[in-house]
C-alpha cells in the first residue's frame, strides 16, 4: 500500500509529503517499528513523544503520525506528518490499512474467564463446522497455526492485523478476550461483535482502574459494539447490564435462559443437566470442577444463539479439553491442578471447586501468591480464602516485579486470622515452594497451584527467569522416579 492512499481521508489530493511511499505495518509502539512501517506518537508527554519519533526515524520508518494539535512542536522532517485527533482515527487508520472484518466477531469480558470462555468457544465452534480462531491471552491461533501476542488484548493495529490474517488463512468468525485495560484504551475501536460475553465481575486490577465503578464501567463499554449479549445471571452485577442490546442468559436460577439443574463429577470429566425452553438435555465433557462449568454454560449459550442443535453441541462438547494453565490436571495421584486464578474471587472458586472434588479424606494444599505492582487490595483478601478453604497453604512469590517478595507475602498473611496461621508455609522460592507443597502430599490428595497458569516466566526486578508451574510439576515426579 502506498501512503497516499493510507492518508486519502486527510490528504485528498495526494499531496501528503511521502505520498508515493510503500508502506509495510501500522505501529503505536516505537520499539517495534521496522524500515517501512507507519508509527504513531501518541505519547502525552512532549519530551517522551519525541524520544519515540526520534527512534522511529531511526529505524527507518516510512513516515510517522502526529497529533495536529502537536505539529509545529513535533515536525522534525518531512516524514513527519500531522493527522486531526490522532488518537481517535486509528481505527480507521486499520481500516485502511487491512480491512474492516468480514467475519463474526465474538468478545469475552469479565474478571474471570475471559481465557476458557474464548478459547474453548473457538474450539466449540471449529467442532460445530464453522472455523473459528482465537485472540487472547493464550495468544492467537487458528486451528494449528498460531501468531504471538504481548497483551490479553493486543493495541488495535495489531489487533485488525491479526483479524486479517487469520481471514487470509480461512477464519469463518473469531472470539477474542476483552479486557478492561484494553477497552478504556480504546483497543477494540471500530470492532463490531456479533456476541459479547459477561462472565462475572469481582476485584482485580484496581491499581489501573482507581476503583471498582470505573472498572465495571470499561467492562460496560463494550456492550455499545455487540448485537447480542449473553450475560452469567449468577453473577449480581448481571443485573445491571443493558436491556439492550437482546440479552441470553446462562446461569443456575430461574432468571437463565439457559438454566443449569444439576451436575455431578464422573472419572473423566463432569456431567450435568440443563434446561431450555421447556426440555431438559443431558451433557457430558472432559473437563473438571464446577469452576470450568460456568464456561462451558457460557459457550453453550453462544452455541444456542447462534441456531445450533443441542444435539450437534452434546456432540461438540465431548471433544473439548482445557486451556493450558485453566483447571488443567498435571498429575492423578495426588491430584495436583494448575490454575491462573490471582484474584481473590477466582481464588475462591477454585477452591470450592475442588472442594467439591474432594473425598472425606482427601486434604486440599494450595501454592500460591500475588503479583507486585498490582492491585494491593487484593492481597489480603486472597490470604483469608487460602486459609479458610485449603487445609495447608504455601506462600510464595508471582510475579513480585519491583516489590520486596517478603512485603507482598506479609500482605497476604495479614489477611489471615490468628486461629488459621498455623496452616501457613512460606517459602518465596517458587520452585522450592511447590516442591514443598508436593513433599506434603499423599497420594489421596489434591494440591492447586494458582495464579501463574500457562505463564513460562517468573518477573523479578524487570527480569523474566523461566518459570512454569504445571513443568515444576512434572519434573518433581520425573525425579521421585
Amino acid at each position: 500500500m502506498r501512503l497516499a492512499r493510507l492518508l486519502s481521508k486527510w490528504y485528498p489530493t495526494g499531496d501528503s509529503p511521502c505520498g508515493e511511499a510503500a508502506i509495510k505495518e501500522l505501529v503505536i509502539d516505537s520499539r517495534q517499528v521496522r524500515e517501512g512501517d507507519v508509527f504513531c506518537a501518541l505519547a502525552p508527554q512532549p519530551e517522551i513523544r519525541k524520544a519515540h519519533i526520534h527512534q522511529a526515524l531511526e529505524k527507518k520508518a516510512a513516515c510517522v503520525l502526529v497529533d495536529g494539535k502537536h505539529a509545529n512542536g513535533d515536525r522534525q522532517e518531512a516524514r513527519v506528518i500531522s493527522v486531526p485527533d490522532l488518537a481517535a482515527q486509528l481505527d480507521v487508520l486499520a481500516k485502511t490499512r487491512y480491512g474492516a472484518p468480514s467475519i463474526p466477531l465474538f468478545a469475552v469480558t469479565g474478571t474471570n474467564g475471559k481465557t476458557s470462555v474464548a478459547w474453548m468457544g473457538a474450539r466449540l465452534f471449529s467442532e460445530l463446522g464453522l472455523r473459528c480462531g482465537y485472540i487472547g491471552t493464550l495468544g492467537a491461533e487458528l486451528d494449528q497455526r498460531q501468531w504471538s501476542t504481548q497483551h490479553t488484548t493486543p493495541d488495535l493495529f495489531t489487533l485488525y492485523r491479526l483479524i486479517a490474517s487469520m481471514q487470509q488463512a480461512g477464519a469463518e468468525a473469531c472470539f477474542l478476550e476483552a479486557s478492561s485495560h484494553a477497552l478504556a484504551q480504546g483497543r477494540l475501536a471500530g470492532l463490531s461483535f456479533k456476541l459479547g460475553v459477561f462472565t462475572n465481575l469481582s476485584q482485580d486490577h484496581l491499581d489501573y482502574h482507581g476503583d471498582m465503578q470505573t472498572y465495571r464501567a470499561a467492562k460496560w463499554s463494550l456492550w455499545l459494539q455487540c448485537e447480542t449479549l449473553i450475560g452469567n445471571s449468577d453473577d449480581p452485577h448481571n443485573v445491571d447490564l443493558p436491556r439492550e442490546p437482546p440479552r441470553l442468559n446462562y446461569g443456575s436460577d430461574e432468571r437463565a435462559d439457559l438454566e443449569l439443574c444439576d451436575y455431578k463429577s464422573i472419572p473423566k470429566g463432569i456431567e450435568w443437566t440443563v434446561a431450555w425452553r421447556g426440555e431438559k438435555f443431558s451433557l457430558r465433557a472432559p473437563l473438571a470442577g464446577r469452576l470450568m462449568l460456568d464456561n462451558l454454560l457460557a459457550i453453550h449459550a453462544c452455541a444456542l444463539t447462534l441456531g445450533y442443535s443441542q444435539q450437534a453441541i452434546k456432540t461438540a462438547l465431548r471433544s473439548l479439553c482445557a486451556p493450558p494453565g485453566r483447571m488443567e490436571m498435571v498429575h492423578r495421584q495426588p491430584k495436583v491442578i494448575v490454575d491462573y486464578a490471582h484474584s481473590p474471587d477466582a481464588l475462591e472458586r477454585l477452591l470450592l471447586s475442588l472442594g467439591e472434588m474432594r473425598g472425606d479424606r482427601q486434604r486440599l494444599g494450595l501454592v500460591f501468591g500475588c503479583g507486585g505492582n498490582r492491585d494491593a487490595g487484593k492481597r489480603p483478601l486472597m490470604g483469608d480464602i487460602a486459609a479458610r478453604l485449603a487445609d495447608r497453604v504455601f506462600i510464595t512469590s508471582d510475579n513480585p516485579r519491583d516489590e520486596s517478595p517478603r512485603a507482598i507475602a506479609d500482605a497476604i498473611i495479614a489477611g489471615v486470622k490468628p486461629a488459621l496461621l498455623d496452616k501457613l508455609d512460606c517459602e518465596l522460592d517458587r520452585k522450592k515452594a511447590i516442591y514443598l507443597a508436593l513433599d506434603w502430599c499423599k497420594p489421596n490428595d489434591c494440591l492447586a497451584i494458582a495464579g501463574k497458569g500457562h505463564e513460562t516466566t517468573q518477573e523479578i526486578a524487570d527480569v523474566k527467569l523461566p518459570c512454569n508451574d504445571s513443568r515444576l510439576v512434572r519434573e518433581y515426579f520425573d525425579h521421585a522416579g
